[in-house]
């Protein structure tokens, strides 16, 4: 039997430019929509990873399909860590470049990192067509992002 292997077109998805842009942290994802199950990463030695995603807005745009201007999105995935105070998490790198500092702390709430501006470096692989960031600043006395046309992956309400 002969199958395709065609590489089918991702419907409502662009990869975000390269660049340096200005960014806000505006939704954190940690359950698949569609089974309503945390998500999660098998690793090669079985071992079952629970995972988070950092939705940011971006200052770089786009035209949609009905000409409207609106901002890019770049989703940004991590480990979730044991610990919060392990310093070596690239989640908590990512978190403490923000400005955020988790020690001392017993409970740390997804939502209060909402809003968090910051200044992002996305490169662009063009060989995996993949985007990602590479590193995340807080913005020191530069104005912040303000975005507003986000539609959100999780349901709202």
């Amino acid at each position: 039997m002969l199958l395709d292997n065609k590489k089918a077109a991702k419907k409502g998805y662009r990869q975000h430019p390269e660049g340096i842009f200005k960014g806000k942290l505006v939704e954190v994802i940690t359950h698949n929509k569609a089974t309503g199950e945390q998500f999660s990463l098998r690793e090669d030695n079985g071992t079952v990873k629970k995972r988070i995603c950092l939705v940011f807005q971006t200052e770089a745009t786009y035209q949609d399909e009905e000409g409207v201007t609106r901002n890019e999105t770049i989703w940004d995935w991590h480990n979730i860590p044991e610990s919060f105070e392990n310093d070596a998490s690239n989640l908590v790198k990512r978190l403490s470049g923000l400005g955020l500092n988790f020690a001392g702390e017993t409970k740390v709430d997804t939502d209060d990192w909402l809003g968090l501006d910051g200044k992002l470096t996305i490169d662009y692989n063009k060989e995996k067509d993949r985007s990602k960031i590479l590193a995340a600043k807080k913005l020191d006395g530069d104005a912040p992002f303000e975005g507003a046309d986000y539609e959100p992956y999780n349901e709202v309400g």
